[in-house]
């Protein structure tokens, strides 16, 4: 009878913690892990928010291309809204399994004061947040700055393909970002590249590219962080940058916004 008693007793006690747990989680206690689980929101389908981030370094990066990866990581540890999750992944046109490697697959656990601290404290909450995000996102992305060069393709479009194909990343989810990190200078092999010149919208539509980057980025808000090479300034134009913005929106973008790119050239009179 006694057993009996002690069974019901603990029964009830975990219901009542289960009730009143979300309300003690303001109030700056330890927050329970299945609550606070970084991974959580990669359990619903589909996620709320994605943000995907694309890192093309097939040529070598230079010290200022490390400067704007150091200003995007600021950005999604301030940006990234509560329980919104972030795809990190490196161009890697030598990979076995496609154009792609995911680096990072993580949601904002958010901090005691919100999505974020500027100074994380010793709350449990907040060294949740710094083990659980913020640095597995830094570690990303210095992933991506060891990953071996590769000159012999740099296939951005099929890249951003692949992603838009992910079912974390498809047209059912209802807030999109895509943050490019690359030179934009387009290589496929034997099929189409951005340093032959020439009309780069006709040669592509004329190859067999189209085909094959038939990429869903509707409702997609995308953003190129535009990496400048002095060796290639003849084919880093305002054509060039004028060819990327016409493929992401043929593709049903709802923004394109370029950083680092200088200001469009003004027509002489």
């Amino acid at each position: 009878m006694n057993r009996l008693l002690l069974a019901i007793t603990a029964v009830v006690t975990i219901a009542v913690v289960a009730v009143l747990a979300p309300k003690v989680m303001g109030a700056g206690s330890a927050v329970p892990t299945a609550l606070r689980d970084a991974k959580g929101c990669l359990r619903s389908a589909p996620p709320a928010q994605t943000h995907t981030v694309l890192i093309d370094f097939t040529d070598r990066p230079l010290g200022e291309h490390l400067t704007h990866l150091e200003a995007l990581k600021g950005s999604l540890l301030r940006e990234t809204p509560l329980n919104a999750k972030i795809l990190v992944a490196a161009l890697t046109p030598d990979a076995l399994h496609g154009p792609v490697t995911l680096l990072l697959e993580v949601c904002n656990p958010g901090t005691k004061s919100g999505p974020f601290s500027e100074r994380p404290s010793s709350a449990p909450m907040d060294q949740y947040w710094r083990a659980r995000f913020a640095q597995p996102l830094a570690e990303s992305l210095d992933r991506a700055k060891a990953l071996p060069e590769s000159r012999q393709a740099s296939p951005i479009l099929e890249g951003i393909t692949a992603l838009s194909g992910r079912a974390d990343f498809d047209g059912r989810i209802a807030g999109r970002r895509l943050t490019v990190v690359t030179d934009g200078l387009q290589l496929t092999p034997g099929v189409y590249s951005h340093f032959r010149g020439g009309d780069l919208w006709k040669a592509f539509q004329t190859s067999a590219l189209p085909a094959s980057t038939q990429a869903d980025l509707t409702g997609v808000q995308v953003e190129i962080v535009y990496l400048r090479r002095p060796e290639f300034a003849q084919r880093q134009t305002d054509q060039h940058r004028a060819f990327l913005r016409r493929w992401l929106e043929s593709r049903g973008t709802a923004t394109v916004t370029f950083r680092g790119a200088p200001s469009p050239a003004l027509k002489r009179p």
